[in-house]
């Protein structure tokens, strides 16, 4: 257990990457597992992020929160099925967190792990934790995850940047009062015309975006 206790403690000391807030109308549910499914690298992984920050700024503390991504070498027994030492990993590290309130689990890439979703019903019933995942949508759908989970889940489809994401990503109001307001928003559209809406490659070079 002492690698996945150091996968957590490094989870916890990591600074957050919270990008640009997303535009998604997506809501916590008390009792439900919070699950966003996207496109690889669409922003699934920075809207975790946002919203440890958001729990955060509520008061949650770093113990408070469970965060693994399960592209992580070092999981690989886990991601074979044993989820399971996630828990004991965590209360190895806060035995005195066992059945309190306001803990909360992130699953990062969670369509690596097998079993997952049991895990989570588990997770929301057994250990009154409120449970976030994120998936690729290649290998998960949001009515088998409904079905599977028992309606114990709400799935939210996170997409690339809109253009009003691009607009805010740029720092441009969407304005168009006005001819030099609307010339700034024309020339971001022709930018995300020609650069699309993923997150990571809005400044790279050309040649490195159609790679």
């Amino acid at each position: 257990l002492t690698t996945i206790q150091d996968v957590l403690l490094e989870a916890q000391q990591q600074p957050l990457f919270t990008g640009v807030p997303r535009r998604i109308p997506y809501q916590i549910v008390s009792g439900k597992a919070f699950i966003c499914i996207g496109i690889r690298r669409g922003g699934k992984s920075t809207l975790l992020h946002q919203i440890i920050a958001k729990l955060k700024q509520s008061g949650s503390r770093d113990e408070d929160i469970l965060y693994v991504n399960f592209f992580d070498d070092r999981l690989e027994q886990v991601r074979r099925g044993k989820l399971n030492l996630l828990t004991e990993a965590y209360y190895g590290l806060y035995p005195d967190k066992k059945g309190q309130p306001g803990l909360h689990c992130f699953l990062d890439e969670v369509q690596m792990a097998e079993g997952w979703e049991s895990f989570a019903d588990r997770l929301l019933r057994a250990e009154g934790m409120a449970v976030y995942a994120s998936g690729s949508s290649s290998r998960l759908l949001s009515r088998e995850i409904g079905t599977q989970m028992r309606g114990r889940s709400l799935a939210w489809e996170l997409f690339p940047f809109s253009f009003l994401e691009y607009l805010d990503a740029r720092g441009i109001r969407p304005e168009l009062r006005g001819q030099q307001e609307r010339l700034k928003v024309r020339k971001a559209f022709e930018g995300y015309w020609e650069c699309g809406g993923f997150p990571e490659v809005l400044d790279a070079a050309s040649p490195i975006r159609v790679m």
